[in-house]
């Protein structure tokens, strides 16, 4: 006699291996997920004080901002991809985030008193526990997919796309699910605050 699994088993068997590398796939994803959040939260804050701190006594103020200018000054973290030497970059290109989206960080020509920084191609997902960790502590603005999800209201909050000067709006689950379903039918989101 010749033992060994029947068909019936085998399936059964194969149903259970499925569901287990199911499993540990969603674990594996909410974990890469949450680490890459932490991370654009971290690079979004250091990246937004060093401008701050950088320009905020210039005669300028924030007019200068761009890519290769806070390259040059050390503001950019090395989390971000882009050329160490500052070579090649442009004030809007050069710089790319973890998910192969531009970072872009701009000053404003007609509001020296305002920059943004844009990430681009940012998973829905990372976007929203982003959302979670950095707050708006310190942040006139944050648009997603270029609406307008927080507002303070205070002069420069224009900047963020369609976020109105002098009208707050303030941060809620409600609008962010607005502005990720208004994005790219990707998964992906632009972020800019």
């Amino acid at each position: 006699k010749r033992g060994g699994f029947s068909m019936l088993e085998f399936l059964i068997y194969l149903a259970i291996v499925g569901v287990a590398i199911a499993g540990i796939y969603v674990a594996y994803s909410k974990s890469q997920n949450n680490t890459n959040a932490k991370t654009m939260a971290t690079d979004l804050q250091a990246i937004s004080s060093g401008v701050k701190s950088s320009f905020a006594q210039d005669d300028n103020q924030f007019t200068d901002v761009g890519n290769e200018t806070v390259c040059k000054l050390g503001i950019l973290t090395s989390s971000l991809n882009y050329k160490k030497d500052c070579t090649g970059l442009t004030a809007t290109t050069g710089v790319k985030n973890k998910f192969n989206g531009d970072v872009i960080v701009t000053g404003n020509t007609t509001t020296s008193s305002a920059f943004t920084i844009t990430e681009k191609n940012v998973p829905n997902a990372v976007v929203t526990n982003v959302m979670n960790q950095m707050g708006v502590d310190g942040t006139i603005a944050i648009a997603v997919n270029s609406k307008c999800v927080y507002s303070s209201g205070a002069e420069g909050s224009a900047e963020a796309a369609d976020c109105i000067q002098g009208t707050p709006q303030a941060y809620s689950a409600t609008t962010l699910t607005t502005a990720l379903d208004s994005g790219s039918t990707s998964g992906s989101s632009d972020v800019t605050i």
